[in-house]
């Protein structure tokens, strides 16, 4: 029997809807496999996703992630062997570069770039005001646009 105390979303694939499938969820207990926190994530979407292409006849060649800011959904996708190939799609280069870093020859160049940052309020702001013309420059101060993006939606939304 249906819990009407419950809050419901409506199900992307009808095929698999069920009543107990309706329960909004709770992105607490999917498993964090980015690297960022990032608002406005799909992290909600994990468990759609997943079902529906666990429940497939095959698995697909290809999955391809839109606006992929924290990349939840291709990270799952890849890390449950769900799909062979994934594709995550990005269209802030900020963002996108730090993609391409992270699955690039210097992912560990990033990472201790990340441990070693002064993660101050003057060192944050002073590297983000840098110009960052080169893919070099923008993968150096991407991950603090990530950091930001919390912060600037508040201040943007008083």
């Amino acid at each position: 029997m249906l819990n009407l105390n419950v809050p419901v979303q409506e199900s992307l694939f009808k095929e698999h809807a069920s009543p107990e499938r309706q329960r909004v969820v709770n992105v607490a207990s999917v498993k964090q496999r980015s690297p960022f926190r990032y608002p406005g994530g799909k992290t909600w979407l994990v468990p759609e996703v997943t079902l529906w292409l666990s429940q497939k006849n095959r698995k697909p060649g290809h999955f391809v992630e839109l606006f992929a800011g924290g990349g939840i959904v291709g990270l799952t996708v890849a890390a449950e062997g769900l799909a062979d190939h994934v594709t995550m799609i990005e269209l802030d280069p900020d963002v996108a570069s730090v993609w391409h870093t992270i699955f690039s020859d210097d992912a560990e160049w990033l990472a201790r770039r990340i441990l070693a940052f002064d993660l101050t309020s003057e060192h944050l702001q002073e590297t983000l005001s840098r110009p960052t013309a080169t893919t070099r420059d923008k993968r150096d101060c991407g991950h603090c646009r990530i950091y930001t993006r919390p912060a600037l939606r508040e201040s943007q939304n008083r």
